[in-house]
């Protein structure tokens, strides 16, 4: 089950940091986000599934549409999604490090008129390590200061990078089930900027229970409801066309 939904730069969304249970109501006037909240979860669905090209083809023709308040420089915007790790799997963990959430983030950017993925990376977060559970539900809360990143990045105390993404394209694994950290690491491979890391592991749930579980029916729930995919991912049109590394 998804947990958390965060977004930086996205659309309409400055910054926003969503803390999920199992049910939930979204209310607000038309054009304050509801949708692009849900296609945060949509759109890191594509990028998975079929690639940065099409995740981004399917909403806009102009890279720039998809940056908060369309800048004429240094475009580029981070999403992360966190989930429950469910009890069956947690088994095949390791049990010492009490793992209950894997966080899935990225970083888009466009670099001389190429899109790119920045920086990708999935962790495995132990129990109480995740900042949402931090989070004080306020009745009339004040607008949330905008952070610099939204990414954990790795060697945070307790967390496990489990795969990530290079600014130059290359792609590590490590293995989750493994019960040293650090010890898990496999070989290096270079899928390129444009690919997704989680998108390109090997079905191997022996080794990535977690990770391989990437199409888990969470994402086709938020899918359903984006308004990209309920309109049949049409594109939108916009007077120029980015180009995209192959």
């Amino acid at each position: 089950m998804i947990r958390r939904i965060q977004a930086l730069n996205y659309r309409c969304l400055r910054y926003a940091d969503v803390t999920l249970d199992r049910f939930h109501v979204l209310v607000g006037p038309n054009a304050s986000g509801k949708s692009t909240l849900l296609d945060v979860v949509a759109f890191l669905g594509d990028v998975v599934s079929e690639g940065l090209v099409e995740a981004v083809e399917k909403r806009t023709r102009n890279f720039q549409d998809l940056v908060w308040k369309r800048p004429a420089k240094d475009l580029g915007f981070e999403l992360a999604v966190e989930f429950t790790v469910p009890d069956a799997l947690k088994q095949q963990l390791p049990r010492e490090k009490s793992f209950e959430l894997f966080r899935y983030e990225i970083a888009i950017r466009e670099d001389s008129g190429t899109i790119r993925i920045d920086s990708e990376r999935g962790l495995l977060i132990p129990s109480g390590r995740s900042a949402a559970a931090a989070q004080q539900v306020l009745r009339f809360p004040d607008p949330p200061e905008v952070p610099a990143t939204i990414l954990l990045g790795g060697g945070r105390p307790g967390s496990r990078t489990i795969l990530s993404k290079s600014r130059e394209g290359r792609d590590n694994f490590n293995i989750e089930v493994s019960k040293q950290a650090g010890k898990g690491w496999t070989i290096a491979i270079s899928f390129g900027p444009a690919r997704s890391t989680l998108g390109n592991l090997p079905e191997s749930p022996d080794t990535f229970p977690v990770s391989t579980r990437r199409n888990d029916c969470s994402w086709t729930a938020f899918e359903c409801a984006s308004p990209v995919h309920r309109s049949g991912g049409g594109r939108r049109s916009s007077p120029t066309a980015p180009t995209f590394p192959r």
